[in-house]
């Protein structure tokens, strides 16, 4: 694991489009086998749209081109589509500052954190820096079923190359999780 004093790039790079606490924050550490009491405070790199309604399933399929994974699942392709009208979700800076909080306080020290149009874009050139290859996408549970979200975190995983870790935010007084 790197440290900010040994100027190496991040451990993870996370990417959001909703707000998270701390306990998504340690949930995402746990799931990746990263314990900041180990020694070490991991590093992470933040990653914000730009847009108060993109939705990052929908900015991922069509920044990777992936026509064939909408095909499959028209049905959840339009219920997102659909979810993106009309919705509004908190500000990108809002966002920014939660995910600032949150891996802070599950500790890990922010790298670097910005606000972008393409986030995938710029997760992907991050990750070749990070020393874990790993991406965490926080999104909104709009469409839950899990083998499209599965399937849809596969894709990704693929096309760019890297671990790519899905998590939705916890619920309001949930326990964290437990890696199985």
């Amino acid at each position: 694991m790197c440290t900010l004093a040994e100027q190496c790039g991040p451990d993870l790079v996370v990417v959001a489009d909703c707000t998270i606490d701390s306990i998504d924050a340690l949930n995402a550490l746990t799931f990746l086998g990263i314990d900041p009491r180990d020694g070490g405070r991991p590093s992470a790199r933040l990653r914000v749209h730009s847009s108060r309604t993109r939705n990052l399933v929908l900015d991922t399929v069509d920044v990777l081109g992936l026509s064939d994974f909408a095909d499959r699942f028209p049905q959840e392709m339009a219920l997102l589509r659909g979810a993106e009208h009309g919705r509004e979700q908190a500000e990108p800076e809002e966002i920014l500052s939660s995910l600032t909080r949150a891996f802070t306080a599950a500790g890990c020290d922010v790298v670097d954190g910005c606000v972008t149009d393409r986030p995938l874009s710029a997760c992907s050139a991050d990750v070749s820096e990070c020393s874990s290859m790993t991406i965490v996408a926080f999104t909104q549970p709009i469409v839950r079923d899990h083998e499209f979200a599965d399937e849809w975190a596969h894709t990704v995983e693929d096309a760019v190359e890297a671990t790519f870790l899905h998590l939705y935010p916890t619920p309001a007084g949930a326990a964290p999780a437990r890696p199985q």
